[in-house]
């Protein structure tokens, strides 16, 4: 999505993942901490409105450590 984006974008983001049915309870798993994902995905946004320098982020794959998500690995892409 193309920011700003709201807490309601980032949950609808969330749920429109082909991972979405694995971050509910899964296999005796707990649910996953899908706000703290909408935190992260909505301070990123915010990140690329404070810092206009910032022109793209990919952020690819955010796993959760616990109740914490990770980014794995991310591309932040700076206007020239």
């Amino acid at each position: 999505r193309v920011a700003p984006i709201t807490g309601a974008d980032a949950r609808e983001m969330i749920r429109e993942t082909k991972a979405f049915g694995m971050l509910e309870k899964f296999r005796g798993m707990p649910a996953a901490d899908l706000e703290a994902i909408a935190r992260v995905l909505t301070s990123v946004s915010a990140l690329t409105q404070n810092h206009p320098e910032v022109r793209e982020i990919d952020i690819n794959p955010i796993l959760l450590a616990g109740p914490l998500p990770v980014a794995v690995d991310a591309l932040v892409t700076l206007e020239p």
